[in-house]
């Protein structure tokens, strides 16, 4: 027989499967709004569209997150034409509450650089400490009550009215940008070019961080692991073709002048995995709690090495110290047993 193929659910099944009581109700009435307005999500992570733009994201949690999670992340390119509706009609709060704000000034994770937060006028109102990687053409509102669903249509709808008085190249440019971010130099022109890490790492760092990712490398190849380019700046540590974890140097941007080591979740979940206390202490402090930055999907619920994390991003050990590069070898030796 062959490969079985995986039936990817409906938006509507998914919540039936996993939602209960008012949250149930209100993601459902929502996107029965969106079908009977011919903006149906094409899947339950995916956008709807409207005049051949993307108008709006649902994200809803399956079993493996937490129970009742859902976001509807709003991408409104002409807000600026309805300002004064919005004020009229008190929806100001329904943005306003929804801006992501920088959680420490210093980094969400350990040794990560940040520039701290910025000031930005939206709907007249000046914020500051807003974070910098928070979208700036869109709203992300995490499991809105009846209320607030009412009030995101009402939204919803006034961006339909603009874009319909739009002329359709202004709106097909809006979308394109939207889309895109600044490209910077290196990206520009060398996206694929296959270098070798230790000259993008000799481009980018310097003294200590320099210093600690070349001997990192030198372990690595002593180590009988393998060490490939996979994209314009990161690497992957392989073993047998097996991935382990990947290395990533950020020459450009916030976190520039940085590197960076990243596990996925794969058998974290066995304590077994380390024995180490120590160590797994310095795993837990590397997870990064989603802060809902970037407006990314719905994070699952992971057990890591006996504790239990209810919102998870990632696990990245920026500009590690000795102990925590001494921990990222550990784990990359006991993945690699597996």
């Amino acid at each position: 027989m062959g490969e079985q193929t995986i039936k990817k659910l409906l938006p509507e099944e998914v919540v039936n499967n996993n939602f209960d009581n008012d949250a149930k109700t209100n993601a459902l009435g929502f996107i029965a709004y969106l079908r009977s307005n011919k903006m149906p999500p094409v899947k339950n992570t995916e956008y709807s569209y409207y005049k051949g733009q993307r108008i709006c994201k649902l994200q809803i949690g399956g079993a493996e997150c937490k129970k009742n999670s859902w976001a509807v992340c709003l991408l409104f390119y002409y807000m600026d034409n309805y300002t004064n509706q919005i004020l009229s009609e008190g929806l100001q709060n329904v943005i306003w509450n929804s801006i992501v704000f920088c959680a420490s000034g210093i980094g969400c994770s350990p040794n990560k650089p940040c520039a701290g937060g910025m000031s930005r006028t939206i709907l007249g109102k000046e914020l500051h400490s807003v974070c910098r990687y928070s979208p700036s053409r869109s709203i992300k509102i995490w499991n809105p009550g009846e209320t607030t669903v009412a009030d995101i249509i009402k939204l919803l709808e006034f961006e339909k009215t603009a874009r319909d008085n739009a002329p359709p190249d202004e709106l097909k440019k809006k979308g394109c940008i939207e889309r895109s971010s600044e490209p910077n130099p290196m990206y520009t022109t060398e996206k694929n070019v296959r270098r070798e890490i230790g000259e993008v790492a000799g481009l980018f760092l310097n003294g200590g961080r320099l210093e600690d990712l070349t001997a990192f490398i030198e372990w690595i190849k002593s180590n009988k692991l393998q060490l490939s380019w996979s994209n314009w700046f990161g690497w992957s540590v392989t073993s047998k073709s097996k991935k382990i974890c990947s290395i990533l140097v950020e020459g450009y941007g916030y976190n520039a002048c940085s590197w960076r080591i990243v596990f996925n979740y794969d058998r974290l979940d066995d304590e077994s995995l380390l024995s180490d206390e120590r160590l797994k202490k310095i795993v837990w402090r590397n997870i990064k709690p989603c802060n809902n930055c970037c407006g990314c999907g719905v994070k699952q619920r992971r057990t890591v090495f006996g504790k239990e994390l209810e919102n998870p991003c990632s696990l990245d050990f920026w500009n590690p110290e000795p102990i925590e590069i001494e921990c990222a070898k550990q784990l990359i030796l006991a993945k690699r047993r597996i």
